[in-house]
């Protein structure tokens, strides 16, 4: 149930104020730390796309709020409606969070291991969680893609120096084939087919979805890892 209220002036009008209802916010989308903002002050407009008004919203709600932990501001949009009760008719009832600007990506780390391995992984998931976090999902995906294969190529390349030219130039699934580790190979064949999905006409996987596919590149950095740091101490000799 919404647990905060404030007094939202209209933009199209700037009459006398409605109170308005809305469920609190728990997360700033900057830093991603919990918070309960300090909402400096709202303002509403009737809504015209008569499918959020056939929906029960009337109404869309702008909350500009204030984060005390990372000192930076944002607009948070609510949808709401007018209530219909007789005796309080000038209040926006249940206001639903929608979304908020900006929206900044809360960004995965990434180990020593794994940015020196592949650098150009590193950026390019990382530009794919900019695009996710301003609801670019479609291109976000195609950027998961485009990052497992630079992941994949530069941490066989690692392996197999010799082959290098080689693995550069193939298809992703027949360097995919190269991996020795059935773990890894396993899980970045099955990101890459949820990755093929993102960038084809028609999906093949439609039970599977970019989340699935970072839970599996999430997994594949894992192992990856874990053999790195495993060679790093197998270099490291006793001393006499």
């Amino acid at each position: 149930m919404p647990d905060k209220h404030i007094d939202a002036t209209d933009i199209d009008r700037f009459n006398e104020p409605m109170l308005c209802t809305y469920d609190a916010m728990v997360e700033c989308p900057v830093c991603h730390r919990a918070l309960d903002p300090r909402v400096l002050c709202g303002y509403f407009a009737e809504n015209r796309d008569m499918r959020l008004v056939e929906s029960g919203y009337s109404h869309t709600v702008y909350l500009l709020a204030f984060c005390p932990k990372c000192r930076n501001a944002f607009l948070a949009e609510y949808f709401a409606n007018k209530s219909k009760a007789i005796l309080c008719p000038a209040m926006l009832e249940n206001a639903k969070f929608q979304r908020a600007y900006p929206t900044m990506p809360d960004n995965r780390p990434f180990s020593e291991n794994i940015s020196s391995l592949s650098p150009n992984f590193v950026v390019l998931f990382r530009q794919s969680e900019t695009a996710e976090a301003a609801g670019l999902c479609e291109i976000a995906g195609c950027g998961y893609r485009k990052s497992l294969e630079f992941l994949v190529k530069d941490y066989l390349c690692h392996k197999l120096p010799e082959a290098a030219d080689d693995i550069k130039k193939e298809l992703l699934g027949n360097s995919i084939k190269r991996i020795d580790d059935v773990r890894i190979q396993i899980l970045a064949e099955r990101a890459t087919w949820i990755g093929n999905d993102e960038t084809h006409y028609v999906r093949k996987h439609c039970d599977l979805d970019i989340n699935d596919m970072k839970r599996f590149i999430s997994a594949t950095l894992h192992y990856i890892d874990a053999e790195l740091t495993f060679a790093d101490a197998l270099s490291v000799a006793p001393k006499k």
